[in-house]
């Protein structure tokens, strides 16, 4: 059993690989135009996070400028985490972080998959509910995982928790963009609407902790249009016109170990920065390998930790930065079947549990069903177990850290935008989107595009019309 901790040296200098048509392909969807900016190709630019923020980022900008990308893992991908375990037939390749995306919802991600000749697979994403001390048991799958307990067939109650949510989830289709959802939390929204103590128990509560790795005493809190948005745009406000969800073949890992090749960047793993500090003619960053300068750096870490980083951050940055809260998950990969549902019929890609106390919850990932794989080696990833798992069973132990969408970081979400290139800083990260795989890749793509088009502007001819970005 392994056990990692991860948080969103070997030098890498690609120059003489062609530009990516993705680099240029993913800035005009968001600008209109293509990324090459005069003069830019002279700029300096330190990239702080090998995480997907990052490695975007770096590879929108390698044709573009002189990038140095500093991660302080020994390995890139950030929450792209594949384990290898032991299999009957061989390793099996398991993911443990990033898992799935669909073609409507990550169109960076799709075509950059595209581009590196990843191939995908299409899985499912259904979900299941256990409550113990009801001796209750509930999955999205199919009308049987819906009834998977057959006295639910017979239960009048049942049959008003599903018309109780359909009506929770027609109503809140109509209320999305309006006041209703404005400015509310989840729990104000849920008793304004009316809506069934159960309904709030076993569907909207178990659905807020699997989607944010929440404590359900804090899900309630979560806003409640952002909430909303995510399921309007991931399909869930439409049950009978669900996504199509795919997982990566071979585990995510592929497609960053496809990635780093193509970087124009210098990659310097296993270099933690110490500090950044910054003046009116550039940026120093300070790692075990001294200070290095630049002239522009974009910050594709963690709020808390990009503010952490900072050599007097200015009263904006320690406002935005510091509105963005982290929890941590305990995040284990098993074989124990104990952790899904008793009846077969109500297993799900997500399986939610509830502990008989009312704080004890955790969520259970089938990567069997999600990465298709044999079913005879159970292959389980349990974010926070709450009770003993048998060593023999446990594969591997990872750390991983999740931004909490709460009021504070919608505020800082808005006021970003205002930061960027100030002092000569960008910032990028999941924690700027709903804190999913194409949130992160985009915000690097959107910090990489503003960098080129600050750059663009302030480049002026030296030695000969040699354009370098302005000191």
């Amino acid at each position: 059993m392994a056990r990692s901790r991860r948080r969103s040296g070997a030098d890498g200098d690609q120059a003489g690989r062609a530009p990516s048509p993705w680099c240029g392909g993913a800035a005009a969807v968001l600008h209109g135009e293509g990324m090459v900016g005069p003069g830019t190709r002279g700029v300096a630019v330190a990239i702080i996070g090998g995480g997907v923020s990052g490695l975007a980022a770096a590879h929108a900008l390698g044709p573009h400028a002189e990038v140095d990308l500093y991660e302080a893992a020994p390995t890139l991908g950030g929450h792209v985490y594949t384990v290898d375990v032991p299999g009957r037939r061989g390793p099996i390749a398991v993911d443990m972080g990033f898992i799935v995306w669909n073609r409507e919802n990550y169109p960076h991600f799709g075509r950059l998959l595209r581009e590196l000749g990843v191939a995908s697979r299409p899985t499912t994403m259904s979900f299941s509910v256990t409550l113990p001390a009801l001796d209750l048991e509930w999955g999205s799958a199919s009308l049987g995982a819906l009834f998977a307990d057959r006295r639910l067939l017979a239960s009048p109650r049942h049959w008003r928790f599903l018309a109780e949510v359909l009506r929770l989830l027609v109503r809140a289709g109509r209320d999305l963009g309006g006041p209703a959802l404005r400015d509310a939390s989840l729990g104000d929204y849920l008793r304004a609407a009316g809506v069934p103590a159960d309904v709030r128990e076993q569907f909207v509560i178990p659905l807020a902790a699997a989607l944010w790795s929440l404590g359900p005493d804090r899900c309630l809190e979560f806003p409640a249009e952002s909430y909303f948005r995510f399921l309007d745009q991931h399909g869930m406000l439409r049950p009978v016109r669900p996504l199509r969800w795919h997982t990566v073949v071979g585990g995510s890992r592929r497609y960053v170990d496809a990635l780093v090749p193509r970087l124009r960047a210098q990659l310097l793993t296993d270099t933690p920065v110490r500090v950044i500090q910054r003046d009116d003619r550039g940026v120093t960053v300070h790692s075990h390998l001294g200070a290095r300068r630049y002239q522009r750096v974009i910050l594709a870490t963690h709020a808390d930790t990009a503010l952490a980083l900072l050599d007097a951050p200015s009263m904006a940055e320690r406002a935005v930065l510091g509105a963005f809260g982290y929890s941590s998950n305990h995040t284990v990969l098993h074989r124990d079947t104990s952790w899904l549902p008793r009846r077969a019929a109500a297993r799900a890609s997500w399986n939610y549990v509830a502990d008989p106390d009312r704080g004890r919850v955790a969520v259970t990932y089938w990567m069997n069903r999600l990465m298709g794989l044999p079913e005879d080696e159970p292959l389980l990833v349990t974010l926070g177990p709450r009770r003993p798992i048998a060593p023999a069973d446990v594969l591997h132990e990872a750390v991983f850290t999740h931004p909490q969408f709460d009021r504070a970081a919608l505020w800082a979400q808005g006021q970003i935008a205002q930061l960027q290139g100030q002092h000569r800083t960008y910032h990028a990260g999941a924690h700027l989107g709903f804190g999913f795989h194409e949130d992160g890749m985009r915000s690097g793509l959107v910090a990489a595009a503003r960098l080129v088009a600050d750059a663009a502007a302030d480049h002026v001819p030296v030695d000969g019309g040699v354009a370098l970005g302005r000191a």
